[in-house]
């Protein structure tokens, strides 16, 4: 296969602007703003929740691999060391997390109070790792931005 793709950098920042634009967006307005309204449930907040991190991941998991021809030139390689973590982890987090949030989750009601069922613990946990990931992808891909080319 030819390294030398024309456009590979432009192509490069571009998916990779889509993919930190797209988590950015996600994690840190629509969420928030989801949880901030209050004519809505809190069962409904979630399940509108985990349909739009479903589409979001499997939005990474399109964008990583539409990005791996454009990893293998030389000027892509500081972008290959961050961008290949940045989709292991959203591999990972499609494959393994959600399917495990979900069966943790399921009829599990998070507007009652009773948290006696062990799953709120086990689903917090996988939740909180879901979070520390989206945030070192976040970390990555900005930094990956920031050295793109270098």
């Amino acid at each position: 296969m030819s390294t030398n793709i024309p456009g590979s950098r432009a192509w490069r920042r571009l998916l990779l602007a889509l993919w930190v634009g797209g988590l950015t967006t996600i994690d840190l307005v629509e969420t928030p703003t989801r949880f901030a309204t209050k004519e809505v449930e809190r069962n409904q907040i979630i399940a509108i929740g985990r349909r739009v991190f479903a589409a979001l991941n499997r939005m990474e998991v399109v964008l990583g691999a539409l990005m791996l021809p454009f990893l293998i030139r030389k000027d892509g390689q500081a972008t290959r060391m961050k961008v290949l973590p940045m989709w292991a982890t959203a591999l990972w987090q499609f494959a393994v997390l959600q399917p495990r949030m979900r069966r943790a989750g399921e009829g599990l009601d998070y507007a009652g109070s009773d948290r006696s069922d062990p799953r709120h613990g086990q689903h917090r946990r996988l939740h909180l790792a879901y979070v520390a990931l989206d945030g070192l992808k976040l970390v990555l891909g900005v930094w990956a931005i920031l050295t793109d080319g270098e």
